[in-house]
């Protein structure tokens, strides 16, 4: 027994005492066949033999570990090798590519797609590599999900092509965003981490591309502070009308949700500007309407009531665009709403915005109208007013549950408040 501590007290000294490398050593004695001999003789049978302890030289000594520790990694990936068999290399190469991963993590789908390998090759390597302690289960997680130790990645880096693996990154997020489904929303909003990560490195025309796709999930679910600077970004790199009238767009809105009001007003001038220049007549009553939208937040609800119904409305009459004249009687219906004209609001809400949803299948339109009408019952409190607005509450609280989005915690708060949880 003394004589097993003394090789282990020696392995940790070899080791230099770096936790990421002690916790790789520990899976070769756990699934390598090693003890801590055999472990050492490996790595000096590998061209590892090194004292880190140099007290007159420290630079020496720090990168007498790292070297130490990058050998480790060429030990660890060598035993993988041996234990993956025939398939090594394309799996190993996969591994290499997860270097590129974002270091709070991936689930399953996205690992996949990284890595650049099928369902099952993917499992087969993160189950082998979890064993020997190269991937990590990222269990604040509830779906399966990994990490890799950021040194290790940074190794792993040396020998994948980041251009391909961003590709496959992007391919991955944008398919999911520009989906109208529910899953592929979802799939997105557990990787936040990784979305965030990825809209920092995407540039050149990919910016213009991830905007068109991802606009809607954006100003719906964020992070808006992440895709303000993605826009912010992307307004410094392009020059096409089209293109900044786009970024603007989504600027506007998401500095909008996150309560950046001179941003966001800043963002919908310029639009306003760009598509005017353009002649863009339904961009242009866009813009307006967003401008619109920050009037009502601020309280100047003359002005607001101004331009959607002289800007905004017979634009979309003129068009024939039904979804955007029913948002737009919709937000109507909020300042009526606001003033206490309660009657009118009901009806707008009921007889010209909530139908067209329903014609149009627009889910998430439906959801926030039957909580915006059940609002406004509350107020009026006529006789049986709370119980249809309960009814509606539930109906409104089931469909964002199952789309997964936050208007499920505002609808539980106000069905809290106000006692209707039924």
């Amino acid at each position: 027994m003394r004589g097993k501590r003394e090789e282990l007290r020696l392995l940790v000294r070899e080791l230099g005492r770096l936790p990421l490398a002690l916790h790789l050593a520990a899976g070769y004695l756990r699934e390598g066949g090693y003890d801590a001999e055999s472990f050492l003789e490996e790595l000096r049978r590998s061209g590892f033999d090194l004292d880190p302890n140099h007290p007159d030289d420290r630079l020496l000594q720090k990168e007498s570990q790292r070297a130490n520790l990058h050998r480790t990694f060429s030990l660890s990936l060598a035993l993988l090798g041996r234990q993956l068999g025939a398939d090594a290399d394309a799996l190993l190469a996969g591994l290499r590519a997860l270097g590129y991963a974002p270091l709070g993590g991936f689930g399953r789908s996205l690992g996949e797609a990284l890595a650049g390998l099928p369902a099952v090759d993917f499992a087969q390597l993160v189950n082998t590599a979890g064993k020997l302690s190269l991937v990590m289960p990222a269990e604040e997680r509830e779906d399966d999900a990994w990490r890799i130790h950021p040194l290790l990645a940074e190794w792993l880096r040396r020998g994948a092509d980041e251009t391909a693996v961003l590709a496959r990154m992007t391919e991955w997020f944008v398919t999911r965003l520009r989906a109208k489904a529910e899953q592929p929303w979802k799939d997105v909003t557990r990787e936040a981490g990784a979305l965030s990560a990825w809209l920092a490195r995407v540039g050149g025309e990919e910016v213009v591309r991830v905007e068109r796709a991802g606009s809607r999930y954006a100003i719906q679910n964020g992070p808006f502070h992440v895709w303000m600077e993605f826009c912010a970004r992307g307004l410094r790199e392009r020059s096409d009308p089209k293109e900044r009238s786009d970024l603007l767009w989504t600027l506007a809105n998401v500095a909008q949700r996150m309560g950046a009001m001179d941003s966001a007003a800043e963002a919908a001038e310029q639009k306003l500007a760009v598509d005017r220049d353009t002649r863009d007549e339904r961009e242009a009553a866009l813009a307006a309407g967003c401008r619109a939208d920050i009037l009502q937040a601020r309280g100047q609800l003359d002005e607001a009531l101004r331009i959607r119904q002289e800007e905004e409305l017979p634009v979309y009459e003129r068009l024939g665009d039904v979804r955007e004249r029913a948002v737009t009687l919709g937000k109507i219906a909020d300042i009526a709403q606001a003033r206490g004209q309660l009657d009118e609001a009901l009806r707008t809400r009921r007889e010209e915005e909530l139908p067209v949803y329903e014609r149009l299948g627009a889910t998430r339109d439906i959801l926030v109208a039957r909580a915006k009408i059940a609002l406004c019952l509350l107020a009026r409190n006529a006789p049986g007013d709370r119980g249809d607005a309960a009814d509606l509450l539930r109906l409104a609280y089931s469909a964002a549950v199952s789309l997964g989005i936050p208007e499920a915690d505002q609808i539980r708060q106000i069905q809290q408040h106000y006692g209707v949880s039924r």
